[in-house]
């Protein structure tokens, strides 16, 4: 009798084991999903054609547009005409699975304002390992970037200052 159960139980308990993984799967994709959100990065996945996919909280914040507005939209909305880098090379770049190296460009907010940004371009794989569409995370960096520029203007003037004023003693020292 025991035998003729066997195999219940053994559909049962597969069923089982089946319903943990799943629910597993569940929590764990919840989870990277709370991670993206909270995360104060602009997150932005894309399709390996550049179609906006996923937007989260800190995109919305950075770039002025909302999930629902820029959802189904092209990535290159966000890129100034003039810019060289051309987001269809990255994309293809990542498609070839040639790796990116973080760059420092410009974007442009839903109201036309330039941001600085720092980009990183990770490709988002399947769990084959083909290559699906494309992580993109800008960092804000315009702050940083003026504050160079303050720097470098400052350093400026200290040069000119004493450059100046080398040649006010040259021109001193020559007369005596």
């Amino acid at each position: 009798m025991a035998r003729r159960h066997a195999p219940m139980i053994n559909r049962d308990l597969s069923v089982a084991q089946k319903r943990v993984v799943h629910r597993q799967n569940e929590a764990a994709a919840v989870y990277m999903a709370s991670l993206v959100e909270s995360c104060d990065e602009a997150i932005i996945g894309t399709t390996l054609e550049g179609e906006v996919l996923s937007w989260n909280t800190a995109a919305e914040r950075l770039f002025g547009y909302s999930a629902a507005e820029i959802t189904g939209r092209s990535y290159s909305a966000l890129v100034p005409p003039h810019r060289p880098e051309d987001p269809g090379e990255i994309l293809a770049r990542i498609r070839d699975g040639a790796h990116v190296e973080p760059c420092e460009t410009v974007r442009l907010r839903k109201d036309g304002t330039r941001v600085e940004v720092l980009l990183t371009v990770s490709p988002i794989k399947t769990a084959q390992g083909g290559v699906i569409g494309a992580s993109i995370v800008a960092h804000d960096i315009t702050q940083r970037k003026m504050e160079e520029s303050e720097r470098l203007a400052l350093i400026q003037e200290l040069t000119d200052a004493l450059a100046h004023s080398f040649r006010i003693k040259a021109d001193q020292t020559g007369k005596l």
